[in-house]
């Protein structure tokens, strides 16, 4: 964000004396010939924070001025507070250069903070009556609720930023960084309640706030943030599936991912290296041509190609025919990669909290409170929302949302509401570090295995959902033994690589492998569930439709089709052919 002065001359900018520490942030005390000047920070007005979609077209916003100021009578320089006005007209409905009025206070204002407003360094910058501060397209001003700091927020994007200017002028001057985000106070109200603290909560928090101006909203977990699905899978992205539906639905979640790292201002390391699905049958081959033209119809990125081709992108797959498992084709997803599946987590979390969102850690959902349903205890069909119990107390709210993947059927069991789904671990290894040799990623559905190497030279493997349906993330020497046999019969180099550990995290599966998406019987019950092994690609598209969901009281289009009312209207979703594997 930079501010300007459109109207009115400058003056030559004053000689700068050592800094001093007022109100929690830093303020420039200078010595000029104008008696009548104030340098400190822009502070806005605490617990008002603007909604996007706030038209502001009039004199009134106010914020105050600390700083240093000389006496009337003394002559002296002391600490005196007072008030700038400022007016936005129209700056978040028309996409338009807004400007920012100053109709009293000082004549000068510092605007400097403490970093989480974009501004590199401290900008100096004089005020009369009748100039105007120019403000970058598209940005506003956002009084925080915390401090009552005024921040440069952009339309999709949270206050606060990193960048190479930001770490130099942090380490010359010797100050840390703020959290990444707050640990809240535990309040007894919300608007909305999130049940899980995955990329699927906390996407849908951010979106919420974002997109739609609800702030208050409260995002609860038993552990802490990412700690289920979010931090245990393999962290593969594409959008090659097999039905209309569901290739719609996953490429605006790739189209997410790629802008992520902009939008939330936090690198998440996505990296296009294209997707392989092997075929090793003719039955195999028929299904990934299916795919491709299915994939080409929707304008995704997606061919069937020869094991020549295979051998050319990935030297180190064996495509010859003498093998037990020949490679007859394989389909191509070239958009498909890997991304940094915690730094996605942390993004989310980071921007919903600069938004206000509370994230509760440590925090266990033990009922969720529900009257006027048919069910037991008023739960059930035709009954309402009225909060959650949780292991610190109770929170009154209209509306809950269940984002807890492998849980899921036990959380939606306490509104009332029954799903469609099992749960089974997913179990997944990684070897030591090698130099990079995979630039892709391969999935062999025949084998039930996949596998991608990270940047740091690590094979990441895995398999398709344990074929008995529990909550045990126990890892199995059954499972390793089966998946390194499998892993050779592709790439008999590695024979010499070691394994260094293994994991579990619990997927939710429904009959058609597609998830539950929407409202449910009980009025304010809304879930985003049953994603299976594929759903951590969605989490960015199924934040922003269930936010909308939640928002307009009504299903998007996007995710009408995953809707629970499709297992009893026989409508289902089939997509067992593009994620029997998961990836």
């Amino acid at each position: 964000m930079e501010f300007d002065i459109g109207l009115g001359p400058r003056r030559a900018k004053p000689a700068k004396e050592p800094w001093n520490e007022l109100e929690g942030g830093r303020v420039d005390e200078t010595q000029t010939e104008t008696a009548a000047r104030t340098n400190a920070k822009l502070l806005g007005r605490p617990g008002n924070p603007l909604r996007r979609d706030q038209k502001l077209s009039s004199v009134g916003q106010k914020g105050g001025a600390v700083g240093r100021q000389p006496h009337p009578s003394r002559g002296a320089l002391e600490e005196r507070e007072t008030e700038v006005g400022f007016e936005l007209p129209d700056l978040l409905t028309e996409r338009r250069l807004g400007n920012v009025k100053a109709v009293g206070g000082p004549s000068e204002v510092q605007f400097l903070g403490h970093g989480d407003e974009g501004i590199e360094a401290p900008q100096v910058r004089q005020l009369t009556h009748a100039q105007i501060i120019s403000i970058s397209p598209n940005s506003l001003l956002h009084p925080h609720e915390r401090i009552g700091q005024t921040e440069a927020m952009g339309k999709n994007k949270p206050p606060a930023k990193y960048s190479a200017v930001g770490l130099l002028w942090r380490g010359l001057r010797k100050q840390s960084w703020p959290r990444v985000w707050r640990e809240p106070e535990f309040k007894s109200t919300y608007d909305v309640v999130i049940i899980g603290g995955g990329v699927h909560g906390l996407a849908t928090a951010y979106y919420l706030a974002s997109n739609h101006g609800i702030t208050n909203v409260a995002v609860v977990d038993k552990q802490y943030l990412g700690s289920g699905g979010s931090g245990r899978n393999t962290a593969i992205v594409r959008s090659n599936y097999l039905t209309p539906e569901g290739v719609a639905f996953y490429d605006r979640s790739l189209d997410l991912y790629n802008s992520m790292s902009n939008d939330l201002n936090l690198n998440v390391m996505f990296s296009e290296r294209g997707h392989l699905t092997l075929a090793h049958t003719d039955s195999a081959l028929r299904t990934m041509n299916w795919r491709a033209e299915v994939n080409k119809l929707q304008g995704i990125n997606s061919s069937v190609i020869t094991p020549a081709e295979i051998k050319k992108l990935t030297p180190s797959l064996d495509v010859s025919a003498d093998t037990r498992y020949p490679i007859l084709g394989a389909l191509y997803h070239p958009p498909g990669g890997t991304i940094r599946h915690d730094a996605v987590v942390w993004g989310y979390a980071r921007g919903a909290d600069a938004y206000g969102v509370d994230l509760h850690q440590k925090t266990e959902v033990l009922d969720i409170l529900v009257e006027g349903g048919s069910g037991p205890e008023g739960k059930g069909p035709g009954g309402k929302v009225t909060g959650v119990r949780t292991s610190k107390g109770d929170i009154h709210a209209p509306i809950v949302v269940n984002c807890t993947a492998g849980w899921a059927s036990q959380l939606s069991n306490m509104a009332g509401v029954t799903l469609p789904i099992t749960t089974h671990p997913l179990q997944a290894a990684v070897t030591e570090p090698v130099k990079t040799f995979l630039p892709t990623v391969v999935v062999s559905g025949s084998l039930h295995v996949y596998v991608s190497q990270t940047d740091r030279g690590e094979l990441v493997f895995g398999a398709s959902v344990d074929p008995v349906a529990t909550y045990n993330m126990g890892g199995t020497l059954e499972f390793t033994e089966e998946l390194a046999g499998h892993v050779l019969e592709l790439m008999p180099g590695i024979s010499k690589m070691r394994l260094l550990r293994q994991w579990a995290g619990l997927c939710d599966m429904t009959p058609d492998y597609s998830p539950v998406m929407g409202p449910t019987p009980v009025d304010g019950f809304y879930v985003d569930v049953g994603w299976g092994t594929y759903g951590f690609k969605a989490g960015p598209v199924s934040g922003e439709q269930m936010a909308a969901c939640v928002a307009n009281g009504t299903t998007p289009e996007l995710i009408k089709p995953f809707e629970l009312s499709r297992f009893t209207e026989g409508t289902l979703v089939g997509e067992k052919g593009a994620a029997a594997v998961g990836h």
